[in-house]
């Protein structure tokens, strides 16, 4: 899993905005694909806690302890980052991390239960969970930087599937209407 995670962090940054462009067309196209909406819950359900899985792993269950001092000062990362540049890097990759928890979550959840807040919601509750983990057995640095570009992630990955598949339905209504078949 370490190995996958460090595999992605080295990319170019090209592409891996790219590749966070991609991911709600390709989870709109694989839900276009399984059909069967048992299955597509399944899916998204094992990606989801696949995904949680992965990050509670990397950044909490696989580190060891290294006290850091917190930084609480909300984008104060990007004042370090022009110092070190490679935090830029870092903080993309909190945005990335938590994006597929924004394209599986909201499609496990009832549709009244406003899946996109809600899943905003439990990701910046994860990721102060996983802050406060770190702050509390000194594992790395606590940073409010690293709940905010979570949070952002999931966001993203929630507010991206959901207008790539609007898209979508009009594209699929369009070509209905003008005699297409899908």
């Amino acid at each position: 899993m370490a190995r996958l995670f460090w595999r992605i962090y080295v990319q170019p940054l090209s592409a891996i905005l790219v590749e966070m462009a991609l991911l709600p067309i390709i989870w709109v196209a694989m839900e276009k694909k399984v059909r069967d909406p048992f299955r597509w819950k399944l899916l998204n359900a094992v990606v989801f806690l696949g995904i949680v899985a992965a990050i509670l792993y990397t950044t909490v269950l696989s580190r060891g302890e290294n006290a850091q001092e917190p930084s609480w000062i909300p984008f104060y990362t990007f004042v370090e980052a022009k110092l070190q540049p490679e935090l830029y890097r870092t903080m993309l990759m909190n945005v990335f991390l938590f994006q597929p928890i924004g394209l599986a979550l909201p499609n496990l959840l009832p549709k009244r239960a406003h899946p996109v807040a809600v899943t905003v919601v439990f990701a910046m509750l994860l990721s102060i969970g996983i802050e406060a983990a770190q702050f509390h057995y000194h594992l790395g640095r606590c940073e409010i930087d690293d709940v905010i570009m979570n949070t952002l992630g999931a966001a993203i990955g929630a507010a991206a599937f959901g207008r790539v598949r609007i898209l979508a339905e009009r594209y699929n209504q369009s070509k209905q209407h003008m005699g297409g078949d899908t």
